[in-house]
């Protein structure tokens, strides 16, 4: 079974409101959630991964 986190979830791993998660995915930093009964949820392996490629990326500058 896939984990899902809700978007006050994703907020507390990033340390940040959930306001600022919705303006980060209006702004494309942050992968779109999908949508389950009118709520967002994100895939737990994909906040990972989004987390893994930043972290990464910035060890390259």
């Amino acid at each position: 079974m896939l984990e899902t986190m809700k978007k006050r979830e994703v907020a507390a791993k990033f340390g940040v409101t959930e306001r600022t998660i919705e303006n980060w995915v209006k702004q494309g930093k942050l992968p779109a959630p999908g949508y389950l009964g009118g709520r967002p949820y994100w895939l737990a392996a994909a906040i990972e991964e989004f987390i893994f490629t930043k972290f990464k990326l910035s060890q390259h500058k």
